[in-house]
């Protein structure tokens, strides 16, 4: 099985910044307020525009793959220019659980958000987060049941010996 996330970096966030460049830079050019300068908007749109650029070009992303047949959890975590690749053994996991955040401030915004990921625990104190912030906690949950149950299964087949037959969820 193999988790890809984008990091809490979505794609969104580069065309947002984007289009408040591209926003920034209409205002600047239709403009006769005397109270912003030209300049000092057009400054903001490229702003706008190098943040944009920025994040586009960093790109990070992580990919999480479980390996039952070597009992490995390969963590590998990218950016454009770089990459770090950890292998964590299956019995060096203390346990899989479901985080979850609620924001903290519901006056501000009437809809309540409450955002849920899955984090994994080696017993080293080490928390590896496998998944983006999802909306949905049934589908946090029953992702992090399936990991558990791949880790649990892969252990099973290497002591009864039957890695083969182990199945690849």
């Amino acid at each position: 099985m193999e988790i890809r996330s984008h990091r809490n970096n979505p794609p969104q966030t580069v065309w947002a910044a984007l289009f408040m460049a591209l926003l920034t830079a209409l205002m600047a050019r239709w403009s006769d307020e005397p109270v912003f300068s030209r300049q000092a908007l057009f400054g903001l749109a490229g702003l706008f525009a190098l943040i944009g650029m920025g994040v586009w070009c960093w790109r990070p992303r992580r990919s999480v793959r479980f390996d039952s047949r070597r009992q490995t959890v390969v963590v590998l975590d990218q950016t454009r220019w770089s990459h770090r690749l950890r292998q964590i053994g299956f019995r060096d996991v203390a346990a899989v659980s479901v985080r979850s955040w609620q924001d903290p401030d519901p006056d501000i915004r009437p809809m309540k958000r409450v955002e849920h990921w899955v984090v994994l625990q080696t017993r080293q104190g080490e928390e590896i987060e496998l998944t983006d912030r999802m909306q949905n906690e049934a589908e946090a949950r029953q992702l992090g049941a399936r990991v558990t149950q791949l880790m649990q299964v892969g252990l099973q087949s290497v002591q009864n010996r039957t890695f083969d037959r182990a199945p690849d969820l």
